[in-house]
């Protein structure tokens, strides 16, 4: 199961990538970027910081998936629908 977040990247003069991390920090390697939820926190954050939200996918760890599972099948409750 995968999962849809957005990071924030933005190029150096020697046209390298850079992620934003927690703290107003940039760091070369995308596995310290710090990830949003949707496009609309990520918008707001590259308009403070400078930098453009992009959008990845990923795998989802077992809680996200769990969480993603219950939304796609919520439970019935008999007694609302009597």
């Amino acid at each position: 199961m995968f999962i849809k977040r957005w990071t924030i990247q933005r190029l150096t003069d020697r046209f390298e990538t850079e992620w934003y991390m927690t703290g107003d920090q940039w760091s070369t390697d995308e596995e310290d970027a710090e990830e949003f939820c949707t496009f609309a926190k990520a918008q707001r954050r590259a308009d403070r910081v400078g930098g453009e939200p992009c959008q990845h996918q990923r795998m989802a760890t077992a809680v996200e998936a769990a969480v993603m599972a219950k939304r796609a099948f919520p439970a019935i409750n008999m007694q609302a629908a009597e």
